[in-house]
């Protein structure tokens, strides 16, 4: 994951009011991971953008496609 998506990423999560914590158990992740996908250091799987396209109810090509 560039460091784009890990924007989009918590900015997905700010603007829905989600704390950190919010977003690791709603992935079944740490805290330390939802960290590490915000700054670009870790990739999200594809099960894991859709999982979070489907709770913010939004279409994946918002992440670029960077997941299929």
């Amino acid at each position: 994951m560039d460091n784009r998506t890990g924007y989009k990423l918590k900015l997905l999560r700010t603007k829905y009011g989600l704390t950190q914590k919010d977003l690791a158990n709603l992935l079944n992740k740490s805290i330390s991971q939802i960290s590490n996908y915000e700054h670009g250091r870790r990739n999200l799987n594809k099960n894991q953008i859709e999982k979070i396209c489907n709770y913010f109810k939004i279409n994946p090509e918002f992440f670029d496609n960077k997941w299929r």
